[in-house]
């Protein structure tokens, strides 16, 4: 899973700031090829290209839309920040409890 986020710097004794979703879209052009190599699902903000929505629908792969504002209550369900030099694309494996809706259903 991609969590396509924009986080701000920790306070002092936090994980992570805020840690609000970003548009998925500037990344389309990458994601055709992380969905054809195992991809299942993303979590951001906007629409997706046309080619990207084939290629879910091909690859039965979900994108979940986070509500934008809601940094702050998502930064709270991070356990630990990766090590990325940037954050842009974040792949969520130390997060829990996030509260989320599907945005898009590939397979309908």
């Amino acid at each position: 899973m991609i969590y396509y986020a924009g986080p701000c710097p920790a306070k002092p004794g936090e994980v992570i700031g805020s840690c609000g979703p970003t548009t998925a879209g500037r990344m389309d052009a990458y994601t055709p090829m992380l969905l054809d190599n195992g991809l299942g699902c993303m979590i951001g903000k906007g629409a997706r290209s046309k080619e990207v929505v084939d290629v879910m629908k091909r690859n039965t792969v979900v994108y979940l839309g986070a509500i934008g504002g809601a940094g702050a209550l998502i930064a709270q369900s991070i356990k630990k920040k990766p090590k990325l030099s940037h954050m842009t694309i974040w792949v969520r494996r130390q997060s829990e409890n996030l509260k989320l809706k599907i945005s898009r259903q590939s397979c309908l």
